[in-house]
């Protein structure tokens, strides 16, 4: 319960559990009436960069030209070593968010 509401919301998890492009695409969230986003105070968090695993999926692509400022889409590339970094500008300094590459299952 949030003061402007109860949060619902469905996600999407694949059947076998894994996450989608090894990491690269995070899980999608279709959220209720109320998104939690609605009743926080600005953060001064900002998105500097996105690098997502060697194929862009569209959906990504899609996210990274609507522009964190009017001037700028937000810089996107691929991930040396990870699927999904973020670098966020924070008031307490720079934040680099990296998921772990997932281990490959042998046959």
């Amino acid at each position: 319960m949030t003061p402007r509401g109860l949060l619902r919301w469905r996600i999407t998890v694949p059947a076998d559990g894994r996450r989608p492009g090894d990491g690269a695409m995070p899980l999608w969230i279709e959220w209720g009436a109320e998104h939690p986003s609605d009743s926080l105070p600005a953060s001064g968090v900002t998105i500097e960069s996105l690098q997502v695993g060697a194929a862009v999926p569209r959906p990504v692509a899609q996210l990274a030209d609507q522009a964190p400022t009017a001037d700028a889409p937000l810089p996107l590339s691929a991930p040396p070593s990870s699927p999904l970094v973020a670098r966020l500008s924070s008031p307490r300094g720079t934040i680099v968010l990296a998921v772990p590459r997932p281990e490959r299952l042998s046959a």
